[in-house]
């Protein structure tokens, strides 16, 4: 018997297929944007804890200005001063990061200095 055409076993089969490798490459599409958001937020984080040592190290206030995009508007830049006091403790604040749709937090305690990041969840 001459067979034409597919089995409904193999049409599954090749559906669930492309079903499981478009699982797996979607996600990694905007691993280029989640990298770049990362390392702005790392590197202030570093710039941070620096300003932080600094200040313990040589028992005096230091001052660092952080520079984020707004989200409405990417252009605009909102600048925000942090002081870091001699005991380790400043004046906190928190910091959102935006790299189109994703955004990732970076905040500074002001009792301790501690500072802690929230990434998106990749």
């Amino acid at each position: 018997m001459k067979q034409r055409g597919f089995t409904l076993l193999e049409l599954i089969l090749v559906l669930a297929i492309i079903a499981i490798s478009i699982t797996l490459v979607i996600p990694r599409l905007n691993n280029g944007e989640v990298a770049r958001l990362q390392a702005k937020v790392r590197e202030t984080a570093a710039a941070l804890k620096y300003a932080r040592r600094t200040a313990l190290i040589f028992n005096q206030e230091t001052n660092i200005n952080i520079s984020v995009n707004e989200k409405k508007s990417p252009d605009k830049k909102i600048t925000k001063q942090v002081i870091f006091y001699p005991g380790g403790g400043s004046n906190g604040g928190e910091f959102h990061f935006y790299e189109n749709e994703i955004e990732a937090t970076l905040d500074v305690n002001p009792l301790t200095g501690k500072i802690t990041i929230g990434f998106p969840d990749k």
